[in-house]
């Protein structure tokens, strides 16, 4: 088994090395000099976003206020540089947050701006962090556009370190799908660019990588060739790489049964590892030994100095061995693998008491890393099928535009044959038309029902129109979130079935009740629910609507709730929140496309909802200004929202 990790060399974090060794306490020490400092020039923001890169890792609240400040200095003084710069730096924020799809969002609009200030370098260098961010999303062909783009921009510049550094990331990209022989294409594109510099820290990382890729296709041949080759460029004999380096070279003989040096290799990387009291490297290295032990052949153990009835007991020793140093960072498939061994070795030597406790041990191990497996298969189900039903109207369309197509060529062909034929045929040619018209028709509704079921109906014909769709600006629209506050309490008492049970009878009431009121349906996420009034066409009662939807769903909330606590029935407690303000909606991705809306009115609406109470409405000020006349709504004062500061919020209470 292949236990090194493929190594990508393109984070592109940049963070300076003296500012990523800053501690908390230094940058807030530098923070509070910059808070001094009065004049508000480039080089405040250049600093600000500095610090913030600093923080994103220790304090991310810090971070993403000092990106706050950044892009306001960069606003006023007219820095259009600054203003990308923040921009993107509130995808790394984002990124760094695990939110994959809003680091895309800001990363797209940092593009947007750096490719009018004429900066191929930065340009290059944030491709590639949109293409991480796909590749976190699951979308390979994307996030493959986006690396190539981006390697053949810095090519271009002949900057070679970070085309290496974006051929090696478009090789994990690869290395994620299985498809070593890419893998390996791209990483020997990545060796001939650092061989431009004779690179030779880069090289040695890239090497290990083609060697763990042959490693995987179970080519140990050519994996221990590069292995070699990494080894050779390890700048420092006593360091991690270099001992991680000698035990791959010792794993690649193993497979290849050439024993006779193995231990000379593995000596070195056990000892190393026991000096650095590297734990995670040391029981692979224990676990090595044993294998070796387990696989030599029984004509070579005097060879070795090893009598055959002490073998058991080697390989046993050194297994006890890599179970006392496991800690929480070694990796469950080598616990699962070290586990199953020494029970078998246990289970030879007839001592069932251990053999039994390691077996039950292994049996609990192998069945997480099984449950892990499975929900990542379900996850890839998720996203096939979602994908396949969108795909679902682009058949639809074809089959229509063959059907049109076959019809004509029918018609044709029965009008000449008509001439010979005479009127028997026409009339039959009447039927096959006329039957192929209705199929044609009902073909055309499915493909306009689906459309219609993602897609707002202007956004769906403008699509059907002219291919495209673009995005769209609304000054005033009115945006909800609804969020189960006791979900987790109450699926716990549920089976999976009941519980999806319950969300779809719950979302589907939701529905109906925004479509009563012509509110337009965003996407659930999870527990939450997300829709919008005044869009996809503006609406000067859409704030009045979502209010009137709001509450029609608090109804139906308590109803049910009742409803199910006379039952002694888990059930779901709701709190809604609304906030009218600016967005921009539209059509986001090319495949597995989705009606969205961005702008901070999305996360201050969010802020209502969490903000707000169980079985009430909390609404902020702007959309009160729109309403009060008429609804009652008790006014909170300003409340603090998280990363919002203190917002003036209200509870809606019914109509006046």
């Amino acid at each position: 088994m292949n236990f090194f990790k493929f190594v990508s060399l393109a984070c592109f974090t940049f963070l300076s090395l003296t500012l990523f060794s800053q501690n908390r306490k230094q940058l807030d020490s530098m923070l509070f000099v910059l808070s001094k400092q009065t004049t508000e020039d480039t080089g405040k923001v250049s600093n600000l976003l500095r610090i913030a890169k600093g923080f994103n890792k220790i304090n991310p609240d810090s971070s993403l206020i000092c990106i706050q400040k950044a892009q306001i200095i960069s606003e006023n003084i007219k820095y259009d540089a600054g203003i990308a710069k923040s921009v993107e730096s509130y995808g790394n924020y984002y990124a760094n947050a695990g939110e994959s799809q809003k680091a895309l969002e800001y990363h797209k609009r940092a593009i947007e701006l750096i490719l009018k200030l004429n900066d191929p370098y930065t340009e290059a260098r944030v491709l590639n962090l949109i293409a991480s961010d796909y590749l976190n999303l699951n979308d390979y062909p994307s996030a493959l556009d986006n690396f190539q783009k981006s390697a053949a921009i810095f090519i271009n510049l002949k900057n070679w370190v970070s085309a290496g550094a974006s051929l090696n990331n478009i090789a994990v990209l690869y290395m994620r799908q299985d498809n070593y022989d890419m893998v390996l294409k791209y990483l020997k594109e990545a060796t001939t660019c650092y061989r431009q510099l004779n690179d030779s820290n880069n090289m040695h990382v890239t090497l290990a990588n083609m060697a763990s890729a042959f490693s995987m296709k179970k080519d140990y041949k050519n994996s221990l060739k590069y292995n070699r080759e990494s080894l050779s460029l390890t700048h420092s004999k006593n360091s991690t790489n270099y001992f991680v380096g000698l035990m791959a070279i010792a794993i690649d003989l193993i497979e290849l049964k050439e024993f006779d040096s193995v231990l000379v290799y593995l000596d070195q990387a056990t000892i190393g590892f026991e000096k650095e009291n590297n734990n995670y490297f040391l029981a692979e290295a224990y676990y090595t030994r044993a294998r070796f032990y387990n696989e030599l052949p029984d004509s070579l153990l005097g060879k070795f100095g090893i009598y055959l009835h002490d073998k058991s007991s080697r390989i046993i020793s050194e297994l006890e061995k890599a179970v006392h140093v496991i800690d929480e960072n070694t990796e469950m498939s080598m616990k699962r693998d070290i586990l199953q061994l020494l029970y078998t070795q246990y289970e030879e030597k007839n001592d069932v008491v251990n053999a039994y406790r390691l077996f039950k041990e292994y049996i609990s191990l192998r069945d997480s890393i099984n449950n892990e497996e499975n929900k990542t298969g379900l996850l890839k189900l998720e996203l096939k099928y979602e994908y396949e039903k969108k795909e679902a109207e682009l058949k639809l369309q074809k089959e229509r535009k063959d059907a049109l197509s076959k019809r004509e060529l029918d018609k044709q062909k029965l009008l000449r044959n008509g001439f010979l034929s005479g009127f028997t045929l026409v009339l039959i040619f009447a039927s096959v038309f006329f039957l192929q018209r209705n199929r044609i028709q009902n073909e055309k509704s499915r493909s306009d029902e689906l459309l219609l079921n993602i897609l707002p109906s202007e956004t769906a014909n403008e699509l059907k129109k002219y291919g495209t769709a673009e995005a769209k600006n609304f000054d005033e629209a009115t945006v909800m979130f609804t969020d189960f506050k006791n979900f987790t309490q109450a699926s716990e008492r549920m089976s999976a079935t009941e519980l999806v049970r319950e969300i779809h009878y719950c979302y589907s009431e939701f529905d109906k009740i925004i479509t009563r009121y012509g509110l337009e349906k965003i996407k659930t996420i999870g527990d939450s629910y997300m829709c919008a009034g005044g869009l996809p066409l503006p609406d000067v009662l859409g704030a009045e609507k979502a209010v009137l939807a709001a509450l029609d769903i608090l109804d139906f909330m308590s109803t049910e709730m009742q409803r199910r606590k006379e039952k002694d029935e888990p059930f779901f407690e709701i709190r809604i929140g609304l906030h009218t303000g600016p967005v921009v909606a539209g059509i986001v991705g090319i495949k597995k496309f989705a009606y969205d809306i961005w702008g901070d009115t999305v996360n201050i609406a969010s802020r209502m909802e969490s903000s707000g109470e169980s079985g009430k409405l909390n609404i902020s000020g702007s959309t009160y200004k729109l309403v009060s006349a008429k609804f009652n709504c008790i006014a909170r004062g300003k409340v603090e929202a998280k990363n919002l500061g203190m917002i003036d919020m209200y509870f809606v209470q019914k109509t006046i």
